[in-house]
């Protein structure tokens, strides 16, 4: 199975100056934690904005998440998967960089999708989530998770 076959497809992204309320509020609307950051006027991914990262980057030192820019606490670089991958790398590379959700980008590296812990539960064998699951949620460094290597595995 490819990566296609279970990816949430034209997901929601911003530019680096989108502000931190639009982004909750696009959290929102989405039902999700993560969106993935564009450069600008492109869908080429240069890193992801989490809910944990709105958090732990912004309101836990003391900034104002209204006036904070997406700019100041994204993730980066940004991890991404081919859509034409197979599921199962797809899900090695999420154990690797200890990610829960991943952008998928298509054969311009433009995004096109995103694959989440939800998009393999619901498309893939219980034990091999449950390895995904138990091994993204083993305990790093604070800045080890979502501030992996630029990497698009082909």
């Amino acid at each position: 199975m490819n990566v296609s076959e279970i990816m949430t497809m034209e997901p929601s992204y911003c530019a680096p100056d989108t502000t931190l309320q639009e982004i909750a509020a696009m959290m929102i609307a989405e039902d999700c934690g993560q969106i993935p950051v564009c450069e600008y006027g492109t869908r080429k991914p240069i890193g992801v904005i989490t809910d944990r990262d709105i958090v732990c980057r912004t309101i836990a030192k003391g900034l104002n998440p209204l006036a904070t820019k997406v700019s100041a606490c994204l993730s980066t670089p940004c991890v991404t998967v081919v859509q034409d991958m197979s599921v199962d790398e797809c899900c090695r590379l999420m154990e690797e960089y200890q990610v829960r959700r991943i952008p998928v980008v298509d054969e311009n590296g433009d995004l096109c999708g995103i694959v989440s812990q939800a998009d393999l539960a619901c498309h893939n064998d219980e034990s091999q989530t449950g390895q995904v699951v138990k091994s993204i949620s083993q305990p790093g460094s604070p800045d080890s998770r979502g501030n992996a290597q630029n990497r698009r595995a082909a």
